[in-house]
């Protein structure tokens, strides 16, 4: 985990960098663009307040999903020998198709549809 730190710091200083040679390129090659490298992280910042809490609320609808399939499937291997004595095997099979076709229409598909609108 901390080595996954050190890779989203270096590569974020990385994009930085890069950021800065293409705004010292652009400011001398054309020094009237100034006002368009101000307003661009402005309307890039403002598409993120927009768009931002819709892409969260997608994440945490997603998470809800997943974890609601994750007890399903504990509950299922905790009460295994119930239910393979009482042979409910083909119906927990059913359950388990249910929650993840509920979890992808739920979950993923507008977390999907977010990103590719954004």
């Amino acid at each position: 985990e901390a080595s996954q730190c050190y890779t989203h710091v270096v590569e974020l200083l990385r994009i930085i960098v890069r950021l800065c040679i293409v705004v010292s390129f652009t400011l001398h090659k054309s020094p009237r663009s100034w006002w368009i490298l101000l307003l661009m992280p402005i309307l890039m910042a403002c598409w993120i307040c927009c768009r931002g809490s819709a892409y969260l609320e997608a994440l945490d609808a997603e998470s809800d999903c997943q974890l609601k399939i994750d007890k399903f499937i504990e509950m299922t291997c905790d009460t295994f020998e119930l239910v393979a004595d009482y042979s409910n095997r083909p119906m927990m099979n059913e359950k388990l198709a249910e929650e993840l076709r509920d979890a992808t229409r739920k979950g993923r598909i507008p977390r999907q549809q977010i990103e590719i609108n954004n």
